[in-house]
């Protein structure tokens, strides 16, 4: 069992002599053939770099290129560098600390604990202080009871095993959308001209009834008339997608894989799995195959956007109200839809998703590829 101690922040980190710029120096001081360096400030994200600057090297703080925490005392935040950097002038807010035992991963939990100490003491109309911060208390992991140290490696490897749930986070989005590496969803030419040519592209309206040759309505099987089974119910609501139970009725209908179902409210999900639904569900498919899975995936979203907000509990959507409904889609010269690039559409937004998770599982732990994210 991991023992916690209290620590005065100031007794386990050094703040260093800064050096800031101000803004309105930047023109005066810069090099144009000198080293670009980030160019820290009062940011909440991008780790608090507001930008890149070549200006002259004698700005710079931590020319040593050690592990540092920065914090900014007016907002409570802090951020992790390692390389030289300037400092944006902010009032005297902002300020570096070290300590030899610090690495990316030691100052990932101490910053952690430092952001939960302070934002629940101070905000902006009452600001930490960098003497505030120093004098703070806050709990760290140690060896054992007599230990006056924290426990550094501790904190390492818990945050190292973090860090390999956010990596399989990111592996299984990856596998779901048939990408093996990460590098696979970074945007290439052919994504920007898919969305350059969506975006010119001719758009006709169809009704469902056009593109669906099935449009039913499910059977009723009350929650205590189910038995337990294999087949997904369907039942009208967002959580799960309407996935409400499993069951194995004899008498529940088998709608097939590759289809969309809309709910008594107008949720509408695409189903790739054979599955029942009950009578506040309409299904839709077609009898023979017609849309691949990534163009069923684009019509979804278009039909939401059709009856968002015309349906509720006093007012439910019906098969009889699917041919009213309405959506475009792109076409071809000939006035056919153009599935494929419904489908090329489709798959860039899956690399956009993938790239946004990333984006936001890194800014969540602080972590930054050098990969850019487009």
């Amino acid at each position: 069992m991991i023992i916690y101690k209290k620590f005065r922040v100031g007794d386990i980190l050094t703040w260093e002599k800064k050096i800031q710029i101000r803004p309105l120096d930047i023109p005066a001081l810069t090099v144009e053939d000198g080293e670009l360096y980030p160019f820290v400030g009062q940011s909440s994200t991008n780790n608090a770099i507001v930008g890149y600057l070549r200006v002259d090297p004698k700005y710079l703080n931590n020319v040593e290129s050690e592990p540092c925490i920065i914090a900014s005392s007016n907002t409570q935040e802090f951020s992790y560098v390692n390389t030289p950097f300037f400092l944006k002038e902010a009032g005297g807010s902002m300020s570096y600390m070290k300590n030899k035992n610090l690495n990316l991963y030691s100052s990932l939990y101490i910053i952690t604990v430092l952001k939960k100490e302070l934002k629940s003491r101070y905000a902006y109309g009452i600001k930490a202080t960098n003497k505030r911060i120093r004098e703070s208390i806050i709990e760290l992991p140690v060896k054992d009871a007599a230990s006056d140290e924290p426990y550094w490696e501790y904190m390492e490897t818990y945050i190292k095993g973090i860090e390999k749930k956010y990596l399989g986070s990111i592996d299984s989005h990856l596998r779901k959308f048939g990408f093996s590496k990460y590098e696979d969803v970074l945007l290439q030419k052919e994504d920007e001209d898919t969305l350059i040519k969506h975006a010119n592209s001719k758009m006709s309206s169809f009704k469902l009834e056009e593109l669906f040759d099935t449009i039913k309505r499910g059977k009723r099987i009350k929650s205590f008339d189910r038995i337990p089974g294999s087949l997904p119910f369907i039942t009208a609501g967002v959580d799960k997608m309407g996935l409400s139970d499993f069951i194995g009725n004899l008498e529940a209908e088998i709608f097939p894989e590759n289809s969309l179902t809309i709910d008594m409210f107008g949720n509408t999900f695409y189903r790739n799995y054979n599955y029942g639904a009950d009578d506040h569900v309409t299904v839709l498919y077609n009898s023979a195959p017609k849309f691949s899975e990534k163009a069923l995936r684009y019509i979804q979203p278009n039909i939401n956007k059709a009856i968002e907000g015309k349906f509720s509990y006093s007012r439910n959507f019906y098969p009889s109200d699917a041919p009213d409904v309405e959506i475009k889609l792109p076409v071809d010269d000939s006035g056919n839809i153009n599935t494929k690039l419904m489908e090329g559409y489709i798959s860039v937004i899956e690399k956009k998703v993938v790239q946004k998770l990333r984006k936001n599982l890194d800014e969540r732990i602080g972590i930054w590829d050098k990969v850019i994210l487009k």
